[in-house]
């Protein structure tokens, strides 16, 4: 592959990435909901124990409240 091959590529994965940080800080602009855990991830799933010390510790999860 050419050298002008590879500055294509570089080019279009550099484009790639700056629309997503573009969308991303307009998001952030427009008051979207922030990203939020799910109180419990991997230590919900039958099998797979871990440490309940973390931040949803000995509370319900909203969620499964409603």
């Amino acid at each position: 592959m050419a050298a002008s091959g590879l500055m294509t590529i570089f080019l279009i994965t550099f484009a790639i990435f700056a629309l997503m940080a573009l969308g991303l800080g307009l998001g952030l602009l427009f008051g979207r909901a922030r990203i939020s855990g799910s109180c419990g991830g991997l230590n919900r799933i039958p099998g797979l124990e871990g440490s309940c010390s973390g931040a949803c510790a000995g509370k319900a999860c909203p969620r499964k409240q409603k």
